[in-house]
């Protein structure tokens, strides 16, 4: 199982969120215009800077 880890950074708030799939993952959000929209200047940390995660996704990939 893969694991990938990224966190969004609004402000100083900082949320990391870690994915496990059977399949290499090379982001979580797959439309970034939508949450900056969402979450006004947030930006994406590829490499985490928290030590635990604040959410864990386990994605099912099944083709």
């Amino acid at each position: 199982m893969y694991k990938y880890t990224e966190e969004v950074k609004v402000l100083e708030a900082k949320v990391r969120i870690d994915v496990y799939s059977e399949k290499p993952v090379d982001k979580v959000f797959e439309d970034e215009i939508w949450l900056s929209y969402r979450l006004a200047e947030a930006q994406l940390i590829r490499s985490a800077t928290k030590e635990k995660p604040d959410c864990i996704w386990f994605k099912d990939v099944s083709d």
